[in-house]
């Protein structure tokens, strides 16, 4: 027996991956900084002067919840048109 045993390697470096791995390689951490990114600037939005012709837009969170209403019903119509656009799985074969 050797007095200069190397440990076993570990999962990473058995399977070729580089041990090194940053946080940007954690989809879990990307999503943690996108939230913490939403909430820093919505708690910002009291202090941001906005030039806006309605009243409405002055209430706390009004472009966020106006993008979350957008984004849900781009979704909704994209989901609506979806049986009128698609092809049959046959399209490009029948010709």
């Amino acid at each position: 027996m050797s007095t200069d045993q190397t440990p076993e390697p570990s999962a990473t470096q058995r399977t070729g991956a580089s041990a090194l791995q940053g946080w940007l390689d954690n989809p879990r951490a990307i999503e943690r900084a996108a939230y913490a990114l939403c909430a820093v600037l919505l708690l910002a939005d009291p202090f941001v002067h906005k030039y806006s012709k309605f009243a409405v837009e002055h209430v706390f969170g009004f472009y966020a919840l106006l993008g979350l209403a957008v984004g849900g019903a781009l979704v909704l119509v994209a989901w609506a048109l979806r049986p009128i656009l698609t092809r049959s799985e046959e399209y490009y074969n029948d010709r």
